[in-house]
Formats: C-alpha cells, sequence, structure tokens
C-alpha cells in the first residue's frame, strides 16, 4: 500500500499537521510520496475548491474515478487550530472515520455536552460556501437561505436571523436580518460562532460544523441527511416550534473520534483506524 500526499495544496497552517502524517504512516509501516497520482490512496488537505486547495478536486476526482480511497484533512471544530478531522473520501456525515470507539476519548478532550436549551427567541440561519464539495448540488446559498426562510415562515413567527459563511459574500435582500462572524483577536482563523448562539432557539444548517457546534451546546440543530449531526438533529421545519431532544451521548462519543491532535496523528492509531 502507498499513499499520495498532496501537501502542496494544503492551507497555510497545513505543514505541522502533514508533517504528523509523515510520523505517523512511517511508524505503522504504510510507505507514501509525494503528489503521487499513482498511490493506491489519495490524501488531500480540505474539500475546499479554492485558493490554494483548489488543484486538490482534480486529485479527488482522479483517485475516486479509479475506486481509490481519500483521505481528507481539515481543522476540527472541538478545538480549532489543535484537533483535526480526518476522514476517508470527505470530512462530513458520509465519510468514514473508522469503527472502534474508546469510551474515555470525550473525556480526553475536555468536550462536556451543555443541557438542552429549551428556551431562546430567535432562529439562526448559519449559511455555507458554494466552493466546497460540502455544498455540493446545492443551490446558492443565497436561494437556499431564501427558500428556508420562506418554509420556517410556514411554521412560526420567530424572528430569523442569517449569519453568512466568514468567507463567503452573500447579497441578500434588505429586510433580511444578517449577523455576520466576527474573527476572534488573537487567533489564525476562529470566529464567534459559540457566542451568536446567545438567545437561540434553534440552528439551521445543512451540513457544516456549526450544527454539530450547536447540538453540543445545547441548541437544537435542524440539519441535513448528511451532516455529522443528523443523528441528533431534527430534519423537518415543521417541527421547528416542537423540536425532538434527543440523547447525544453515543453520537458525540462517535464525533470524538472524527478529530485529532498533531501528537495522536504522529502515533499512526487515527490512520489505522481508517486504512483498516
Amino acid at each position: 500500500m502507498r499513499i499520495g500526499i498532496f501537501d502542496n495544496f494544503g492551507a497555510l497552517n497545513s505543514p505541522p499537521v502533514f508533517g504528523a502524517i509523515r510520523k505517523g504512516l512511517d511508524r505503522i509501516g504504510v510507505k507514501h510520496a509525494s503528489h503521487d497520482m499513482t498511490a493506491d490512496i489519495g490524501l488531500i488537505w480540505s474539500m475546499l475548491w479554492a485558493g490554494r486547495m483548489k488543484p486538490n478536486k482534480e486529485v479527488w476526482n482522479h483517485f475516486m474515478s479509479q475506486g481509490k480511497p481519500v483521505i481528507v484533512v481539515e481543522v476540527g471544530m472541538f478545538d480549532r487550530g489543535v484537533t483535526w478531522r480526518l476522514g476517508i473520501h470527505t470530512t462530513h456525515g458520509v465519510s468514514y472515520y473508522g469503527d472502534d470507539y474508546e469510551p474515555s476519548r470525550v473525556k480526553n478532550l475536555s468536550l462536556r455536552l451543555q443541557d438542552w436549551r429549551r428556551n431562546g427567541s430567535s432562529i439562526l440561519i448559519v449559511a455555507q460556501r458554494s466552493d466546497s464539495h460540502q455544498w455540493h448540488g446545492m443551490p446558492s446559498p443565497e436561494e437556499w437561505v431564501h427558500k428556508t426562510i420562506i418554509e420556517l415562515k410556514n411554521h412560526t413567527d420567530r424572528p430569523i436571523v442569517v449569519r453568512p459563511h466568514p468567507r463567503q459574500r452573500m447579497i441578500l435582500p434588505s429586510d433580511v436580518s444578517i449577523v455576520n462572524p466576527k474573527l476572534i483577536r488573537g487567533t489564525y482563523d476562529s470566529f464567534d460562532f459559540i457566542e451568536s448562539l446567545n438567545d437561540v432557539w434553534a440552528v439551521v444548517n445543512w451540513n457544516s460544523s456549526p450544527s454539530c457546534v450547536s447540538v453540543i451546546e445545547g441548541v437544537t440543530a435542524f440539519a441535513g441527511p448528511n451532516s455529522l449531526a443528523s443523528l441528533v438533529a431534527n430534519g423537518d421545519y415543521s417541527k421547528i416550534e416542537d423540536p425532538e431532544y434527543p440523547d447525544r451521548t453515543q453520537w458525540l462519543n462517535h464525533l470524538s473520534h472524527t478529530e485529532w491532535t498533531i501528537d495522536e496523528i504522529a502515533t499512526g492509531y487515527p490512520l489505522t483506524r481508517l486504512l483498516r
């Protein structure tokens, strides 16, 4: 088995993660080479087909067309810049992250579920980037937001607020309430999403990290079927005033096995889980 690592197409903060991946592969005895299109498995940074990562789309298409797996690495959501997500084929709910789960991992990552919040006034629609593969097959973010607002208004009178993606310019009607993300001072690219959950009744998001973060924070989420939050989120907007509040314990345990620190990646264990 040989893995082609496409490390020239990573984000600016990717070199230490790629370095840990190489150490991990060496430790478990798996061969690897940079930018090897003939490898048995490809490994790319993110499925955001833009900027430095844009060439990864051709790599992903090449390996997938041959029926070969692609490991996708990207920034995590638990501790942004500290934990990194690794999955096969994609990095959202339809990806493969491994099958064995250690009950202690949630505690080791200091993850804690907040009690379900059963109050709050507004509904927060969290939009996504159109140039990410996560958004593949979807209408423009503006169109999705517009249709979502119309459908929500059929079932609720609550105020609706839209939060655009921090790197996606959106043109919305003047009567739409918008709250723009704010970069947290002193961070590489962390934004104030958790702070934006104050007084929020529900979060609506298709399949990106905010749906998972809101569920962990105790705010019910309405998400698409390929979201990592889908098992504990709602999907039917008609239930916006009476959402389900499922048990999240097992879900969080599984979710905790999608992200790893650099030191953990360097041991080879997260890669072993994927390569099984």
